[in-house]
């Protein structure tokens, strides 16, 4: 049976989601957020994005404000790529977070076999690219403990999952969760 395109990047953050209060950065435009309010009716879920349909309509290029609950999870799904300054949108983050939260970041992987093929190129509203070195180089930077790193594959012809399983770092995304 072939899972819906993002099942496999979605059942991994609802899986890693931890503690009562949630921050779902750049929710709105998926299906991720109804996702996991589904899965956890009893947590506080807040989604935020720039573009109404979350909790909070916010620009995430800009400083959080200070009255925003501490989170014990965020999670930040293929928006790190898009936003114009993710050292400080990471550093907020660290900041927002309880002393034992956790940041459940995915983007794509600059160095997948698509990418460095020109199978796929990134799409025009990616301002950075992102490889597991610098990413994870950057949370360090910052504070963060990585606890759990994964190059994926998701939905992929068979030559690429080919491929990819002699080169895992070649993978077409990064999955990486960080603590406080």
């Amino acid at each position: 049976m072939t899972k819906k395109k993002g099942q496999e990047r979605y059942d991994w953050i609802a899986d890693n989601i931890h503690g009562n209060v949630v921050y779902d950065m750049g929710c709105v435009k998926g299906e991720l957020h109804s996702i996991i309010l589904d899965k956890y009716p009893d947590k506080e879920i807040i989604g935020v994005d720039i573009e109404r349909g979350g909790d909070k309509v916010f620009d995430l290029n800009k400083p959080f404000p200070k009255i925003w609950k501490k989170a014990d999870t965020i999670i930040a799904g293929e928006i790190i790529e898009h936003l114009e300054n993710p050292y400080g949108f990471l550093k907020q983050c660290y900041k927002l977070l309880n002393s034992d939260g956790r940041l459940v970041i995915t983007t794509p992987n600059i160095n997948s076999i698509k990418v460095l093929f020109n199978i796929h190129a990134e799409t025009a509203d990616h301002i950075f690219s992102w490889s597991m070195y610098w990413l994870k180089r950057v949370l360090r930077r910052i504070g963060f403990e990585i606890i759990e790193v994964k190059h994926v594959n998701m939905n992929e012809r068979f030559i690429i999952r080919l491929l990819a399983f002699f080169v895992p770092t070649a993978r077409r995304n990064l999955h990486i969760i960080a603590l406080r």
